[in-house]
């Protein structure tokens, strides 16, 4: 099994969780204190950032009221006759199952058949609908606050790691490139893994925008310029891909000039790395004119010329984000 520094936080995170759980339950005397841990661990496990705990504690409070709230007003109209209680539980099942099924919001769907459940046939003990409820609030609030001091990891930080990771990927595609012989061996597989774990990276970072908007707000900028910085790296992957397939298939090589100017572009994916990890701005890495590919016929040239661009928009981009950050930071 991997021990990483990201696991141990998570587990000392539980483990103080539910230390504070016990406490507060033990203390306060709790009826069906197994509620409070349920939901303690299910905010915390998985949930790597503040955002995500949020998203999350957001779905099951809203699942948790919504429908204790429709769970009494059966009751109350009713009597809490089993017969009625088992029609509105059918009614509430259809309702919630219809509404969010097939929906990213479907944890909401999930806890609220759950509560409805254990609100509705509760045979004939009206305690079980504000217990549970209850029980419930108490496990995210607590879940809650041990993410956000203990050990708190914001997604705008893992944001910019995500960043760092793709210009390293970006880095020692651009060295292999320089370095391949006529043979080319090795280039179709070097690619293929590239590709892979490119693919794993785009959707992980698409998350991380959403959590960072519910973190900072949707209308920030920070992750507006994260979004075009994704819209970059994927630009840049597609011109990658390009030149690879005209070497491969199309038998173009690479001359001198051509590998100086890929051994530049991982250099400069270097310093622009090392940039997000200090927050420093310095403008004007890629945009040197006497490394800049002269437009002619060579489609290798183009397809470089526009790859240099792209990283050139993506310099920009990155600087602005380094002036975000430490705001949002």
């Amino acid at each position: 099994m991997e021990i990483t520094s990201q696991k141990t936080i998570m587990a000392a995170r539980m483990a103080i969780g539910t230390i504070i759980s016990f406490i507060i339950t033990t203390y306060f005397t709790l009826v069906e204190p197994t509620w409070v841990y349920i939901s303690l661990f299910i905010i915390l496990f998985e949930q790597h950032t503040i955002g995500a705990s949020l998203t999350r504690c957001s779905m099951r409070v809203f699942a948790t009221i919504s429908s204790a709230l429709y769970s009494l007003i059966i009751i109350f109209l009713f009597h809490n006759n089993y017969l009625m209680n088992l029609v509105g539980f059918i009614i509430g099942i259809f309702l919630y199952t219809y509404l969010f099924l097939g929906t990213k919001k479907s944890y909401i769907g999930i806890l609220g058949c759950v509560t409805l459940a254990i609100c509705l046939v509760n045979y004939n003990n009206f305690s079980y609908v504000f217990i549970r409820p209850t029980n419930v609030i108490i496990g995210i609030l607590i879940g809650f606050f041990t993410l956000r001091f203990f050990f708190p990891n914001r997604a705008t930080k893992v944001l910019i790691s995500e960043m760092e990771e793709f210009l390293v990927k970006y880095a020692t595609l651009s060295m292999y490139i320089a370095n391949i012989d006529d043979s080319k061996t090795g280039l179709s597989e070097q690619l293929t893994q590239c590709e892979s774990d490119i693919l794993t990276l785009i959707p992980h970072f698409q998350t991380l925008i959403s959590e960072a908007q519910v973190e900072i707000g949707k209308n920030s900028g920070f992750t507006q310029v994260a979004a075009d910085i994704l819209h970059s790296f994927r630009h840049i992957f597609r011109y990658y891909t390009s030149i690879i397939a005209l070497i491969l298939y199309e038998g173009v090589r690479l001359n001198e000039k051509d590998k100086e100017h890929f051994i530049f572009l991982s250099n400069t994916m270097i310093k622009l790395k090392e940039n997000l990890s200090h927050l420093e701005r310095k403008p004007n890495l890629i945009v040197v004119p006497d490394v800049m590919p002269q437009k002619d016929e060579n489609l290798l040239s183009l397809m470089l010329s526009l790859l240099i661009t792209e990283c050139s928009s993506l310099e920009i981009k990155i600087n602005k984000l380094i002036r975000m950050a430490k705001v949002v930071n």
